[in-house]
């Protein structure tokens, strides 16, 4: 899973304003807790998918009421919490994307872009 978020940077040919510092530090401060949420949502993704592995490989030592349950805690409850946050931090992306753009638009800001991958 590749994460890419645009990064706004100061032009280097102008001197930029207070208000250009500030929407930078806006987007700056809205984009690093985004891409911490997108890697903690990814390795909670792993994680499951590694119980989910475990429990089908022991499912002969596992009842079959605890294993339906457990199972059901995976992929009925767990996953969709995972899903949602994925799909929400991937519209809160967008909308930093746009403010980026309205920020390049009316400032001296301009963009450049960072591709992120959790490990």
């Amino acid at each position: 899973m590749t994460i890419e978020l645009a990064i706004v940077t100061a032009s280097n040919d102008s001197k930029t304003s207070g208000s250009d510092k500030s929407q930078r530090r806006l987007i700056h401060d809205l984009q690093g807790p985004l891409i911490n949420i997108k890697g903690f949502s990814a390795e909670i993704q792993t994680t499951l998918t590694v119980l989910h592995d475990l429990l089908v490989r022991n499912q002969e030592h596992v009842p079959s009421a605890l294993f339906s349950e457990m199972e059901q805690l995976i992929n009925q409850d767990l996953k969709p919490c995972v899903d949602y946050l994925d799909s929400s931090s991937e519209a809160l992306g967008k909308t930093i994307i746009n403010m980026t753009s309205v920020a390049v638009e009316n400032t001296n800001i301009g963009p450049s872009t960072v591709n992120w991958q959790p490990q």
